[in-house]
């Protein structure tokens, strides 16, 4: 009973282009919906290959593939490399994504962090979504270098090319929201920046990509559910930036906060849908829910 709408989010190109289709359709919102995520150009569209080549100088550029998980298929591009693939943009060999790299990133003990947060959709008809307060923060295990095209600098995923980060200290580089707050508290936040401030924002960004997923499920006739991984990341400028949705968010409990968010979270999910299971063999009607 997984959503059969959700692909246009969890696929990087995807995602980008449905966020784009959402703008058009309410211009209005044009600047809010610009900040949602970095600019991303789809290499196969021909408007997008426009766009990219008016703007290839104007920083730097990490390429996408689509379907790919643990960093693979991520990298960084060169200028030159970046280019390249302005002038190759829309050729039948092109495949993925080009995004802005985000060259400001908020560091944590000098690293470049993300967030992962669950969302859960427990129905689709109404469509509801809820976001679990219980995050957690991923970070490389190297100091930030912005000048470095190594996939250990540039992502902050657990897993690089599909495998632990050799020597990492994982209780030291995934983080919860209270060592968050205490660490960001040593350099001069205020103390409740993670649970008001950063909370809010997170709801804001949110709220917008299930405004874009709702705006792709016109015809939807059945109900599903879906549980996702949001990643997003806090520049230095307290801008904060939807990465990606993963579609089969990493559920294992032992790499440091992750433990703590993963089973703050399974209960509820399983309870919720118990309880959906529950409402639909009642027999009433799906008005009522």
């Amino acid at each position: 009973n997984h959503l059969g709408f959700v692909q246009p989010i969890t696929v990087k190109s995807q995602l980008a282009a449905a966020a784009r289709r959402f703008a058009a359709g309410a211009k209005w919102r044009a600047k809010e919906i610009s900040s949602l995520m970095p600019a991303s150009y789809i290499l196969r569209n021909p408007r997008d290959c426009l766009e990219f080549q008016d703007q290839v100088r104007s920083g730097m550029w990490i390429h996408k593939k689509d379907r790919t998980h643990n960093s693979q298929g991520v990298r960084l591009l060169t200028s030159q490399e970046a280019q390249g693939f302005a002038q190759s943009c829309g050729n039948e060999s092109s495949r993925g994504l080009v995004q802005r790299y985000l060259p400001n990133p908020l560091l944590i003990h000098g690293r470049k962090c993300d967030f992962r947060i669950f969302l859960y959709i427990p129905s689709s008809v109404p469509l509801v979504a809820f976001s679990s307060p219980v995050w957690y923060m991923r970070c490389g295990h190297e100091k930030f270098n912005l000048s470095s095209t190594d996939p250990q600098n540039v992502v902050t995923n657990t897993k690089v090319n599909g495998k632990l980060r050799k020597g990492a200290n994982y209780s030291e580089l995934v983080l919860g929201p209270k060592q968050v707050q205490a660490i960001l508290s040593e350099t001069g936040f205020d103390s409740d920046f993670v649970e008001v401030k950063l909370a809010a924002k997170i709801k804001q960004k949110l709220t917008l990509l299930m405004e874009v997923l709702e705006s792709q499920a016109d015809h939807l006739k059945t109900t599903g559910y879906e549980l996702l991984g949001v990643d997003m990341m806090l520049t230095s400028d307290l801008n904060l930036w939807l990465i990606e949705v993963n579609s089969s968010p990493g559920m294992e409990s032992s790499l440091g906060a992750r433990q703590t968010a993963v089973e703050h979270m399974l209960p509820l999910v399983v309870g919720s849908q118990l309880d959906l299971l529950r409402f639909a063999a009642s027999g009433r009607p799906r008005e009522s829910l």
